[in-house]
């Protein structure tokens, strides 16, 4: 918590520098893509079945957006590129947080392992009645004593 508080400012300035390098790298790939998908040598792209049907006819920002917003999947190393580029535009969204916004977003989970394995991070929203409902301890060790009323 303590390397977070301390990290925050840094990230998010990383996060600024390094977006543009990031998109602009993943953009020549998707370049690359759609010239093998448009291209007579690679057999595996222009098959009906393959990646090239998807990406044939597309200029690289909507093929960009469609890979974005889940339309088209990738997978493997190029899957890793685009969480890496989500997880830069979450922290440039998500802005500096204070050490008290930190530590309220503890609970939530945790975004950077999230977006990297998941691609999407899904904030764990706790309900009132389970933030005050605690459950009622009970020990299998030690068993009651019975009460005598006299």
């Amino acid at each position: 918590m303590v390397k977070d508080i301390k990290d925050e400012e840094t990230e998010y300035m990383n996060a600024k520098k390094y977006l543009p390098g990031q998109i602009e790298h993943f953009k020549m790939n998707i370049r690359l893509w759609i010239d093998f998908a448009e291209g007579q040598n690679k057999s595996k792209w222009n098959t009906n079945k393959g990646p090239g049907k998807i990406l044939k006819s597309k200029t690289v920002d909507q093929a960009y957006n469609e890979i974005m917003d889940g339309t088209i999947e990738v997978l493997g190393d190029d899957a890793l590129d685009r969480n890496k580029i989500r997880l830069l535009e979450f922290k440039i969204q998500r802005g500096i947080r204070t050490p008290e916004q930190i530590i309220a977003d503890i609970p939530k989970g945790d975004p950077d392992h999230q977006i990297k394995h998941n691609g999407s991070f899904t904030p764990k929203e706790a309900t009132p009645e389970e933030e005050l409902s605690q459950p009622e301890i009970k020990s299998t060790l030690y068993q009651p004593k019975p009460s005598i009323n006299l």
